[in-house]
């Protein structure tokens, strides 16, 4: 008797594991199909901004600094900040600059790159262009 038990075990262990592992796929799947819902929610939301038109005014104002007639564009320049090219960090304030050492007499600061932000795209185009 208890070595047909056993064998009843034996035989049911490879099912029962696969019983188990497909359901840990089917708690994966539905995960997954809830994230895809909610992705395909979050997009018909932004397709529905689009179709307002008030809102695409306001989009191709802020990224392509389109304007409506008689109006004047003033385009501000980004800053331009000074940085130390070997260690990486701002100089605005020299006491905080591992690069210059307090005790040394010679009053220089070490040599400064000039690092610019991006351009805007108008800009990147017209230097292709250009160049």
């Amino acid at each position: 008797m208890l070595v047909l038990a056993a064998a009843c075990a034996f035989s049911l262990a490879p099912h029962v594991r696969l019983y188990a592992a497909q359901l840990q796929e089917e708690s994966q799947l539905r995960r997954d199909i809830a994230d895809d819902e909610a992705a395909i929610a979050a997009l018909q939301d932004e397709q529905a901004l689009w179709q307002d038109d008030v809102y695409v005014a306001a989009q191709a104002r802020d990224r392509l600094h389109y304007v409506f007639p008689g109006e004047t564009v003033y385009v501000v320049p980004p800053e331009v900040t000074a940085v130390d090219p070997v260690v990486g960090t701002s100089t605005d304030d020299p006491s905080t600059d591992p690069s210059v050492d307090p005790s040394s007499d010679s009053g220089t600061a070490p040599d400064l790159a000039v690092v610019q932000t991006e351009q805007p795209w108008y800009d990147r185009v017209w230097d292709r262009l250009a160049g």
